[in-house]
């Protein structure tokens, strides 16, 4: 969903026009920088404070935890491509939330190539630098 679709479905005047198309180039520089594998890049995209809750996982503080989080994915798979999609945006003062579905596939080094699909709630915070990400909940409906 994307442009006056994705404005359609946001339920709060403090959720501005720039902090939709924030989220929706926040999306596409995600899923570029993870095709990348590029750490920094995908590293810079969240908040110091970051954190994280994947399936079958602990959760994971800060940016730091972050970045060993990606770079483990990186070591695992190649060729990463992930789409995700914006399906409802929520404002609250500072912060902006988006619930999601994605689609993310690699190849396990040396094995098959795997597809999980999954959503997922995220929390981001408005900076002096731009839209980071601060918290990222996500799993994967059973087949």
């Amino acid at each position: 969903m994307t442009g006056s679709d994705l404005e359609k479905h946001t339920h709060s005047s403090v959720v501005s026009d720039d902090d939709i198309r924030a989220i929706e180039v926040f999306l596409a520089k995600e899923s570029e920088l993870l095709k990348k594998k590029d750490l920094d890049g995908i590293s810079a995209l969240y908040t110091e404070d970051a954190v994280l809750l994947p399936p079958y996982s602990d959760t994971m503080q800060g940016r730091e935890a972050v970045k060993r989080f990606r770079e483990h994915q990186f070591n695992v798979f190649d060729n990463i491509e992930q789409k995700a999609e914006a399906l409802e945006v929520v404002g609250m003062g500072g912060l902006v939330a988006i619930r999601y579905t994605y689609v993310f596939s690699g190849q396990q080094k040396g094995q098959t190539d795997i597809e999980s699909r999954g959503r997922g709630v995220a929390l981001f915070k408005r900076t002096s630098e731009g839209m980071k990400l601060y918290w990222d909940i996500w799993n994967n409906p059973p087949s």
